[in-house]
Formats: structure tokens, C-alpha cells, sequence
């Protein structure tokens, strides 16, 4: 294995080696193919945090509920898009932020995320990492939480690997969330688990040969709680597969910088979407990093924009990437739409698209026809939170000529544990502050 190495990088080293984005070629952005919104009835609201690719359609994870009462979101869509079923998951107070396929054959997915399912009703505010497998017809193969002993956990990330899978969120030991990780075998049984020495948590995770990559970012745990208070440093590591520390790259930001999503290069290393400069209100960049398999950078690029913007995915199309995230439409006004980056393999900006107003950006998966779907949540008009959105971009048109599909919330499935009180609306809503700056 090799030796452990680190690569920390300065402010003043970074702003020499960072290049901008170039101008916008004239390659033009894919048209819109269809669109649909996955509507959770009066006063509930939904969002979709992952796309999982299955043998027939496409697998919705994320969050839904009502009145204050959230639980995990599993959904299956046909190509068009139209919803085959959707289920709630474990316990009230819960989400779903990351999903997998649970093997090559595409007939379940596995999702991740945070339930209070098994607290007690007098400790409200703890809450585990959880991950349950369904197949494809919407039952429960089995369902597992962790970190027993540490309060306010959660997941946030879920990668399959050889024979198993790798989870990832925090964990707190001594009132500080600690990225943390864990692989599972094929049955959720934990095999190992690892924790940083730093405050923060993991937003990525990618499986690489014989390890997995793990993505954040971190804040130095100190004795004074003000020290390092909204100060992230980005953060990208590389463990083996029994779950050693092989290498980490960690940039530091006087004005915080982190990483939000990693995609595969073709040396074995990743390149990383984030956002850097973000501490101070409205201002930051959109950033992709790229690092060989040694976990040195062999390039990197921001996206400036006049307007507020956030990136939040990655994902490898043709020979290039697809940046996905939200931003002002204007300078003048608050209106967002979710926003599409085209680049190419070295992060030169191609073409870029601004999806309808109202709409956020998430996630996105490349299809094999060409085209790619994108995925989030559309907000109500009043600004708050209402209806899981997926659109297609580019590919095979849908086979109606419906542009808009709408679902209600099911009652709950026999699967799910007693709704219990507990504080992990709150942990969800501060993720979902924490990734909105």
C-alpha cells in the first residue's frame, strides 16, 4: 500500500494555479426533451437528491412529507419518466440523500440516509446513518442503521464496490460531526468503519480499484468554538479497501472551499466539482478539480458568474463533463433555475443552459441514448419547497406528448418503523442550508 501523503495547498498557491473557465464555444446546449414534476399533494413537499439507473427506468431517491414530518423517498420512473411507484421509508424524520444500484443486473437500488427510527423519544436529538435495499417492484430486501454509540449521524453518500458497498456522512464524537465511512457487504453487514481527525463530513464517494475515494469538507476541531466557525477547508481522500488511509489533498480557503461530487477519470483518479469563496454572502465560485490516482492535481477551473450559483454534481458525458446546480436568473431578482455546464475533459466550458425558473438542480445521469436527465426540486411560488423535478436534456424524445406528470404521496408501506419525534428535520434542513449559501 502506498505511503500516506498529503497535499495541502495555500490560498496564495491556488490563486496562481487556478485557471478560469474559457469563453463558451459554439457547441449548443441539448434541447429540453420532457420534463416532470412529482407532485406530494396539500401542504407536503418533495425533492429528489439521486438518480439510479435500473434495468428498466430510473430510481428517484430523496425526501418527502408534510406538516414537519419527513421521510425517506424511493421512487421508480419509466424512460418517459412517468412513475411506475414510490414509497416511503423507515420512520418519521428521515431522508434519503444518496442512492446505488445494488448490483449489475439493475434490479434494486440501495439508498442511503439519516433516521431517528430507533431513538428514544427522550433523546430527540439523536439520529443514525441508514441505508435499506428495495428491488424493483418497491420491497424491502433489508434495511440497517450504524453508528450505535454516536450521536447525530447521518449519510450522505453511497457508492457501490466490489462485493459490498461504501456509505459515508458524519458522526459525532464529542459534540463534533467527523466525516465518516464505512463498507458494507452485499447484506449491509459493516465491515469496517473510519473517522477523520477534523470536524466536517463527506459529500461524495467513488469507488476506484482495490479503494474508494471520499470528498467533503472538513473544519479543524479546536477548543474554542468560535475558531474555524464557517471556515471549510475542501477535502478529497483515498482509502484502501480495508479501510486505511492511502492518501488525502486538502485545499485550504480563507473563505472556505468544498467539494460536492466526484466523477471517474480514466487513470484511476476523480475530478471534483465544488465551490470555493462561498463564506462571504453572494460571493464564490463554481470549481472543478482534477486529480490522478495518486491524488496529486493535474488541473483545475472556476466558473465565475454575476449572479449567485451553486454546483452541485458531476458526471462524465462522452468525452467530457456535465456541471449541474442552480443560479439567478439576473442580477435584478432572486429567481433561480436549475443550471447545466457543459465542459470538456480538461474543464473548458462548452455550452451552458438555464433550466425554467422555479427549478433546482441536484443531480444528473448520463443515459445511454445520449442524452441526460437532471433532477431536484420545484419550488411554489411563495419560494418554498414543493415538487420532486426531473427533466430530460438531449436523447430520445418521450413516447407522449405529456410534458408535465404528476403523483401523489402513497400511504406508508408495511416496511416503515413508528414515527418517532426527533431532531433530524432539523440535521436535514441544516444540510440543505449548508449546500445554499
Amino acid at each position: 500500500m502506498p505511503s500516506r501523503r498529503e497535499f495541502l495547498v495555500g490560498t496564495a498557491g491556488l490563486a496562481g494555479a487556478t485557471l478560469a473557465a474559457a469563453p463558451a464555444r459554439a457547441a449548443s446546449a441539448p434541447e429540453r426533451t420532457w420534463r416532470r414534476t412529482y407532485e406530494p399533494g396539500d401542504e407536503s413537499t418533495a425533492l429528489v437528491h439521486d438518480l439510479v439507473p435500473l434495468t428498466s427506468g430510473v430510481a428517484l431517491v430523496g425526501t418527502a412529507g408534510e406538516g414537519g414530518d419527513y421521510n425517506g423517498w424511493l421512487g421508480r420512473v419509466d424512460a418517459a419518466g412517468r412513475s411506475q411507484w414510490h414509497e416511503l421509508g423507515d420512520g418519521t424524520d428521515s431522508g434519503f440523500l444518496a442512492g446505488a444500484s445494488a448490483a449489475d443486473d439493475g434490479r434494486s437500488v440501495v439508498a442511503a440516509g439519516t433516521t431517528n427510527a430507533g431513538a428514544s423519544p427522550y433523546t430527540p436529538e439523536y439520529s443514525d446513518p441508514y441505508v435499506a435495499r428495495v428491488d424493483t417492484n418497491g420491497e424491502l430486501s433489508w434495511r440497517r442503521t450504524y453508528q450505535p454509540a454516536l450521536p447525530d449521524g447521518g449519510a450522505s453518500a453511497l457508492v457501490r464496490v466490489a462485493d459490498g458497498f461504501v456509505v459515508a456522512g458524519s458522526g459525532a464524537v464529542e459534540g463534533v460531526g467527523r466525516p465518516w465511512v464505512a463498507r458494507l457487504d452485499a447484506e449491509g453487514t459493516q465491515q469496517w468503519t473510519w473517522l477523520h481527525d477534523d470536524g466536517g463530513t463527506v459529500n461524495a464517494a467513488l469507488g476506484v480499484e482495490d479503494g474508494v475515494l471520499v470528498a467533503g469538507s472538513t473544519q479543524p476541531v479546536t477548543d474554542d468554538e468560535t475558531s474555524g466557525e464557517r471556515q471549510e477547508d475542501a477535502w478529497v481522500a483515498r482509502l484502501a479497501g480495508d479501510g486505511r488511509l492511502d492518501w488525502e489533498w486538502r485545499v485550504g480557503d480563507e473563505a472556505s472551499a468544498r467539494i460536492e461530487a466526484l466523477a471517474p477519470r480514466p487513470d484511476g483518479g476523480a475530478t471534483a466539482v465544488g465551490r470555493r469563496g462561498f463564506a462571504t454572502e453572494d460571493r464564490g465560485v463554481g470549481w472543478l478539480v482534477s486529480l490522478d490516482s495518486a491524488g496529486r492535481r493535474r488541473w483545475e477551473r472556476t466558473y465565475p458568474q454575476s449572479t449567485w450559483n451553486w454546483l452541485d454534481d458531476v458526471v462524465s458525458v462522452g468525452d467530457g463533463y456535465l456541471l449541474v446546480g442552480t443560479r439567478e436568473e439576473g442580477v435584478e431578482t432572486d429567481a433561480r433555475g436549475a443550471w447545466l455546464l457543459g465542459v470538456d475533459a480538461e474543464g473548458r466550458v462548452e455550452w451552458d443552459a438555464q433550466a425554467a425558473t422555479g427549478t433546482e438542480g441536484h443531480t444528473a445521469l448520463a443515459l445511454d441514448d445520449g442524452g441526460v436527465l437532471v433532477a431536484g426540486e420545484r419550488k411554489s411560488e411563495d419560494g418554498a419547497l414543493g415538487a420532486g423535478w426531473v427533466a430530460k436534456y438531449g436523447g430520445e424524445p418521450a413516447q407522449d406528448e405529456t410534458d408535465d406528470t404528476s403523483v401523489s404521496l402513497p400511504s406508508l408501506p408495511g416496511w416503515v418503523g413508528p414515527a418517532l419525534a426527533g431532531g433530524v428535520v432539523g440535521a436535514l434542513g441544516a444540510s440543505a442550508a449548508s449546500r445554499r449559501q
